[in-house]
Order: C-alpha cells, then sequence, then structure tokens
C-alpha cells in the first residue's frame, strides 16, 4: 500500500517507476484493481497493529 504523497510526488516531478519495478510487474501478469473499502480497512488495521 502506498502513501498518495509518493503518487503525488512521481506525479510533481515527473518521474517514472523504476524499469526493474515495470518488469517484476510485466512478468507476473499484474492489473490494478482498486481496493475494497474492506481491503482498505483490512490494511489500516495492519498498520495501526505494528
Amino acid at each position: 500500500m502506498w502513501s498518495k504523497s509518493i503518487a503525488y510526488y512521481l506525479e510533481e516531478h515527473e518521474l517514472p517507476p523504476e524499469p526493474a519495478f515495470l518488469d517484476y510487474l510485466r512478468g507476473r501478469n499484474f492489473t490494478y484493481k482498486p481496493p475494497t473499502p474492506e481491503q482498505v480497512g483490512a490494511a489500516a488495521a495492519g498498520i495501526r497493529a505494528q
């Protein structure tokens, strides 16, 4: 899970993702699916528990 600040920083400074990261995603046939509210809640709970 990435914070919105990371997306903002990359967009604001026109920085592309690292090629190795893109290769990693492409090699696994990654497709983006927005998280459900339940998934966001579970991720937030996991972060708070640390």
